[in-house]
This record gives C-alpha cells, sequence and structure tokens, in this order.
C-alpha cells in the first residue's frame, strides 16, 4: 500500500483519467451494507503496485491519455 499527494489538481478530471486508465481492471465485487442492500463499488480496481506507480508516472508527464492498463495481458498499451 502506499499514498500519492496531489497538488494543484482538477480532482474531478484526474478520477475520470484514472477510471478511463483502469477501466478493464475494475473489481467486480457486490458489498453488503447493514441494511442488507447491495452495491457494486466503483473506486476499486485490481492491479499491480507497480501497475499503479506507472498510471502516476503517466499522469505527472500528461501521457496517461494515451495509455490504458489492458487486464487480460497485464500490462500498460498505447489506446489505438
Amino acid at each position: 500500500m502506499t499514498t500519492f499527494q496531489c497538488y494543484n489538481v482538477n480532482l474531478p478530471k484526474l478520477e475520470n483519467l484514472l477510471h478511463r486508465f483502469f477501466d478493464h481492471a475494475a473489481a467486480k465485487v457486490q458489498v453488503k451494507d447493514l441494511e442488507g442492500n447491495y452495491s457494486t463499488p466503483k473506486e476499486w480496481f485490481s492491479v499491480p503496485l507497480s501497475t499503479i506507480e506507472a498510471a502516476v508516472r503517466l499522469l505527472i508527464s500528461g501521457e496517461i491519455v494515451n495509455d490504458l492498463y489492458d487486464a487480460a495481458i497485464g500490462t500498460v498499451k498505447l489506446v489505438e
């Protein structure tokens, strides 16, 4: 586990970029709350820490708009 500090960032845009980048790695789980209601979290992804670190480097460089994480092959690839 690690944390990243963000400064002078448009947070909704950052979140949208990360969701698009990791879309195919979204964890497909349902969580039951105390009242018995189920929800499917959209903020959970199943990716290696090294891939998250790569995404942060792409965010910093601005290149994240050109790449996606392909969960099927476990690598970052250029958007076609």
